[in-house]
């Protein structure tokens, strides 16, 4: 996880008390007097006032606006779940999770900072515990006792506040910040709703560097892909690279050069998302260079996907035209499907004309669709 430094400043105001027409007066060391610089203290706070702000609570959902249900990379995927809890010094509460969290790409940005910081699991639950406005009226009545987040507040005082996500309260601090509806995430403050302003947000150089050198790679990547491969291998691309709502870039007949532009866009746009898209492309591209057999199959599944041949309930995959087969109709997941087409098709001879197969059914299914196949 790369460090963040924001830098948080209090929106300018008039003060009733005049304060931020102070003027801003400096000594000089030559007459021994303090000189007026021409500018004003633009304060609204008396010296040293500070200002402490919590969670903001949104009662319509039952939880605070934390953002710390977001979906992030995993920086513990692939490590051994021994040494992870060794290193993050976990309790035994998490061994019914870790097993799970170490093969996951995305966890929610809860549960990265519970493991970072060694805490048990949802200890730093968003949900509300207790109301101060009503504190009888939840989970059954009775006080209850405030959770960490309920607890958790930040300082603020009348100038610039740096926070950092080196530690566990900087990294809580950002979270409390970016989530208020009365800080403003730039510049482009408006006085009439917000009090404070995010001034200035620096992530480590090395990180742009990297994201940098990231899309130069995955631009030589789709220009090999346009120059050294039939157009049909594009398209396979772009039905199978998905945006952050899990929408594939192309749907239907496409023509080649719209596919193109699709793609190089998808690698260029300058979004939050831009580094997973380009890592998506580029994990995609080493598979389709290491198995372009598993490629085409993994293609052939997505297109089922969007012929509506196959369908998810529950996290589990579907195969619709054999609901009558329970041994073929409901899989764990495409992974699991996509081993038994593969079995399948190995066990395929064509010169059996009367021999059934259902990797050949399902392809026929695919090309009774308009799917295109080649």
């Amino acid at each position: 996880m790369n460090p963040l430094k924001i830098i948080v400043k209090p929106v300018p105001r008039e003060s009733v008390q005049r304060r931020h027409l102070t003027p801003v007066k400096v000594f000089d060391p030559n007459t021994g007097q303090f000189v007026d610089t021409g500018h004003v203290s633009g304060k609204t706070k008396a010296r040293n006032a500070t200002e402490s702000l919590p969670f903001q609570p949104d009662r319509a959902k039952n939880k605070y606006k934390t953002g710390l249900e977001e979906m992030v990379d995993n920086d513990f995927k692939g490590m051994d779940v021994l040494t992870l809890k060794s290193q993050r010094s976990l309790s035994n509460g998490w061994d019914d999770y870790l097993d799970r969290i170490v093969e996951q790409d995305k966890i929610s940005r809860q549960t990265l900072y519970e493991i970072m910081d060694g805490v048990e699991p949802d200890y730093y639950s968003s949900r509300i515990q207790y109301d101060s406005l009503n504190p009888g009226n939840l989970f059954g009545g009775g006080e209850k006792e405030r959770s960490f987040i309920e607890q958790f507040e930040i300082i603020m005082y009348d100038g610039a506040n740096v926070f950092s996500s080196d530690t566990s309260r900087g990294r809580l601090a950002i979270q409390l910040l970016k989530n208020r509806s009365d800080v403003a995430s730039d510049k482009q403050f408006n006085p009439n709703s917000h009090r404070w302003y995010i001034a200035e947000e620096n992530e480590e150089e090395l990180d742009r560097v990297k994201v940098h050198e990231l899309e130069n790679e995955a631009v030589f990547y789709l220009y090999d892909l346009k120059s050294n491969y039939p157009e049909f291998k594009m398209y396979q691309f772009a039905i199978q690279i998905k945006t952050n709502n899990n929408i594939p870039l192309v749907k239907g007949e496409v023509a080649p050069s719209i596919v193109y532009d699709q793609l190089n866009t998808y690698i260029k746009a300058k979004t939050k998302d831009k580094k997973d898209n380009i890592n998506k492309f580029i994990d995609l591209f080493n598979k389709f260079k290491k198995s372009q057999h598993l490629f085409e199959m993994d293609y052939l599944i997505q297109q089922g996907v969007n012929a509506n041949c196959l369908f998810y309930d529950k996290g589990q995959l579907y195969w619709k035209d054999k609901s009558g087969e329970p041994n073929v109709y409901k899989w764990r997941n495409d992974e699991a499907f996509r081993a038994f087409l593969l079995e399948e098709e190995s066990k395929y001879n064509p010169k059996e004309k009367e021999m059934s197969n259902y990797y050949i059914d399902f392809k026929n299914e695919l090309k009774a669709k308009g799917i295109r196949l080649k």
